[in-house]
């Protein structure tokens, strides 16, 4: 980030000149035109884009100087008469400063650069290099492997064979000493520990204080025991454990817990739009923000906002407020007209410090505004802080509260944007009705907690083995709705077979933690073959779901009217 700032700030330099001779031209005009209001704001704009790179870039005395001209012209651009002669000669005396402050600021940083390429610098030791890039992979890296600490063969058996069929790889240790090592050949995702070991009641504890805290930082340790008593809870506390769960262990509570810790590695990246006319500036935010994990989209010439909005989907617009063509409170108001745009957090940045400007910005719909230059740190903060609370109203608007689901209506909404998709791309595309066999005799027998728990179990599996192209949504109590984006009905139905047989080998527990399972049936349709609407769709998926139920449930069935039977097989 340092190279590139210094190479936007070499850039920037290279075309101050021209930029005041612009500025030069653009006064002398007006000068001879005697022009006024509006007739100054392309003056304006220019200068005010001076205040803010020249305080970006390190010359903060050009921006200074900017923002005295800049501060002489707006009071010219409101006016309804032209400048008198004082005016003209105050504007005249500022321009002439901010050109001096210019020429010192070009001198002055050239010469720094050359200080800066003729000093020797001494290389990094090689071991140095080496030891920082695996220091970073071991912080961000997380698989889905777990380490499990637990001397009952049996219930380590049982516990592996249920975390498998949630795409967990589980790694087995007996000592502190295994436990170090495994750390520092790969980060496990977590450490699961019984409480009590061989001989010793609490062996688990003694063997987690023997584990190397320094490499166990970034890795949750939860501890498992049959006992329940707050004095075992406390010491797993004073041990540093993350969390305790008590035998049986009820897997959905696990893998919910699990897949908690895979959130921040597995979240979509922000997608922020930069509206920003200087291209310096804007590719100086991208890549600010991409560093951050943050995936932008530049946009130089606001006219081409519309294009832009529907291709890239943006979670937060950062805009300029000055810009050709129109000002931000103007493009801001527009983006708000539109009902898919209305809620995506519009961060107003500018060189801009009078408050008043700022109030009126974001009475036009702004949320935010930031002040140029602003702080990489400053500026990730904010956009991030902003993604994540549009985020979190935009899920409680559009899913389902128990499985985080696109809730009925969004669901088809996004089918029928992925079958506008096939259509324009001819690929195939297939949807899929799901649901759990016989729920109710579970709601009935074991309680709707329980039920609920179920459900999540069925969702967390569909989540980990479909793609993230795929679309799933809760379509209604038990039933869900699952888009194949460009996949033929066969091949969805190969994949949600997979899921029917491993879903129908998870341990589900009741209150008493007795044991019991649950299957489920599906229908599947395919775009072109059974219907070109999402209606037609869903109809033709329902018919083969219902058939799938009358032929004894715990099937796959294609709206062709072929299945896939209880055993994986196809007729």
């Amino acid at each position: 980030m340092q190279d590139l700032l210094r190479q936007l700030s070499q850039d920037f330099a290279r075309q101050l000149p021209e930029k005041l001779q612009e500025v030069a031209a653009m006064l002398q005009h007006m000068q001879a035109t005697n022009a006024f209001g509006q007739d100054v704001f392309k003056l304006y704009r220019a200068v005010h884009s001076l205040t803010g790179s020249g305080a970006t870039f390190g010359m903060p005395q050009v921006s200074t100087c900017a923002r005295a001209l800049e501060l002489q012209l707006r009071g010219l651009s409101e006016s309804d008469k032209p400048a008198d002669r004082a005016l003209w000669q105050a504007i005249e005396s500022d321009f002439s400063a901010l050109r001096q402050a210019a020429d010192v600021a070009i001198t002055s940083w050239a010469n720094m650069e050359a200080s800066k390429s003729s000093a020797i610098k001494s290389p990094v030791p090689a071991a140095a290099v080496a030891e920082g890039a695996e220091g970073a992979v071991s912080a961000k890296g997380q698989s889905r492997t777990l380490v499990l600490v637990e001397d009952d063969v049996a219930l380590a058996r049982t516990l592996t064979s249920q975390l498998e069929l949630y795409g967990y790889k589980v790694a087995m240790a007996y000592s502190a000493a295994e436990v170090n090592v495994m750390l520092k050949q790969e980060m496990p995702l977590a450490l699961l520990i019984d409480i009590m070991l061989p001989h010793d009641v609490n062996g688990g504890f003694r063997l987690a204080r023997g584990i190397d805290q320094e490499s166990r930082r970034h890795v949750p340790m939860i501890f498992m025991s049959a006992r329940h008593d707050l004095q075992a809870r406390l010491e797993s506390v004073r041990c540093g454990a993350d969390a305790f769960f008590v035998k049986p262990i009820d897997i959905t509570h696990l893998t919910d817990l699990l897949e908690s810790y895979l959130g921040d590695s597995q979240a979509e990246a922000c997608r922020v739009l930069i509206v920003e006319d200087s291209e310096v500036q804007a590719t100086l935010y991208s890549e600010t923000l991409r560093h951050a994990g943050i995936e932008t989209e530049i946009l130089t010439d606001p006219i081409q906002l519309e294009g832009v909005l529907n291709r890239f989907m943006p979670e937060l617009i950062l805009m300029d407020m000055y810009m050709p063509g129109c000002t931000g409170e103007e493009l801001a108001r527009v983006i708000r007209q539109q009902e898919a745009f209305v809620s995506v957090p519009i961060v107003f940045l500018s060189a801009e410090k009078d408050f008043g400007r700022q109030l009126m910005a974001m009475t036009s719909g702004g949320d935010d505004f930031l002040t140029k230059p602003i702080e990489a740190e400053h500026l990730i903060l904010a956009i991030k802080n902003r993604v994540n609370r549009y985020r979190v109203l935009r899920n409680l608007m559009e899913r389902d509260s128990l499985t985080g689901l696109l809730h009925h209506t969004k669901s088809k909404e996004q089918l029928d944007i992925e079958l506008a998709r096939a259509q324009r791309t001819q690929y195939p595309l297939s949807l899929a009705m799901i649901d759990l066999d016989l729920f109710k005799q579970v709601n009935d027998r074991y309680g709707h907690p329980v039920g609920d728990r179920v459900i999540k179990s069925l969702v967390q599996l569909l989540r980990q083995r479909l793609r993230v192209t795929d679309i799933i949504g809760r379509y209604g109590g038990e039933e869900f709705l699952a888009v194949f984006t460009d996949t033929s009905a066969i091949a969805a139905a190969k994949v949600l077979n997979q899921i029917r047989i491993s879903f129908s080998r998870v341990v589900q527990y009741a209150g008493d933690m007795s044991e019991f399972y649950v299957t489920f049936s599906a229908g599947i349709a395919e775009y072109p073959i059974t219907g070109s609407t999402g209606t037609d769709l869903i109809q033709a998926a329902d018919e083969a779901l219902y058939q799938a139920k009358a032929k004894g449930r715990n099937r796959i069935v294609i709206s062709d009217k072929e299945s896939v039977d209880g055993a994986g097989k196809r007729p």
